[in-house]
């Protein structure tokens, strides 16, 4: 037999891939989905897979605590006490925040209204951790809005926007899914740190979207996060060019148009699909 027919048998015999596509850098080509091997999918002309990092948060590891006692409660709360906490709380309503240094942690907020957790106009220091808020599925529900915040360790579901957020703001080690819009939403934002978080949306919109309508974007770190769906995955408008830094994270396939949408001069680096960690960086 000639050396070239016995190692097509060879590679048959041990594969059974004569008939898949051809292999490249990047993974086994594609054009459709009938191209892979039913546990993949062709996407950018390359099967892959649907995997999820067990490392990243989800719900067992943010919102409420195992064994946190909650006491029930309802209706609209408002906080218009400088330093005031807000602990073990399971409320049917939505919560306003009108003082500096509130912390809300440990605790379940249900809001069918407009917004779960309002930090109003000029009110920095704010904590939320360890907290759920839930939407209800209620149209053009938020999450969080506000600005001069730190979150941790937030599990937020069933909202159009999780988080509607302004300057000087840090999102950690947090759940963000079942949003309908764009689940991290800004619109002027200097000062933001999106870290190791978990952010999902089954919508159109975006995980991560930073606009310049009411101001610059500038000084923005988002990192090691785990990011799926919507149309561009990330998005990032105006002219804070190198200040932008998009580092590490893990990038599902399920999207629209691609992985990033970014302004010139932004820093991309060490961003891989999460199926198996080929680099994205790059990609449109």
């Amino acid at each position: 037999m000639p050396l070239r027919a016995f190692c097509l048998v060879a590679v048959a015999a041990l594969f059974g891939c004569l008939s898949r596509p051809a292999y490249d850098a990047r993974g086994f080509s594609c054009s459709t989905d009938a191209d892979c091997d039913g546990t993949t999918t062709c996407f950018y002309a390359v099967c892959r897979a649907h995997v999820l990092d067990a490392g990243f948060p989800h719900s067992s590891t943010t919102g409420i605590p195992t064994g946190t006692v909650l006491h029930a409660d309802s209706g609209t709360l408002q906080l218009k006490v400088d330093g005031g906490l807000v602990d073990g709380l399971d409320l049917t309503g939505c919560i306003d925040v009108f003082a500096n240094g509130v912390t809300i942690q440990r605790s379940r907020i249900r809001c069918g209204g407009d917004r779960a957790i309002a930090i109003h106009d000029g009110v920095v220091g704010t904590v939320i951790r360890d907290v759920e808020l839930d939407g209800l599925g209620a149209a053009q529900s938020e999450g969080v809005t506000g600005e001069h915040l730190l979150a941790q360790r937030l599990d937020i579901h069933d909202v159009d926007t999780a988080l509607n957020v302004g300057n000087d703001v840090a999102l950690e080690d947090s759940f963000l899914h079942g949003s309908g819009g764009k689940a991290v939403y800004g619109n002027g934002n200097v000062g933001m740190k999106i870290l190791h978080n978990r952010i999902e949306t089954s919508g159109g919109g975006n995980c991560i979207f930073l606009g310049t309508y009411f101001g610059p974007v500038a000084d923005v770190l988002i990192q090691g996060n785990l990011l799926s769906g919507g149309g561009w995955v990330v998005q990032v408008e105006g002219d804070g060019g190198s200040s932008i830094r998009v580092l590490e994270n893990r990038f599902g396939s399920n999207f629209d148009y691609g992985p990033f949408a970014l302004v010139d001069g932004a820093i991309e680096s060490g961003n891989v699909w999460d199926d198996g960690g080929i680099n994205v960086d790059g990609v449109p």
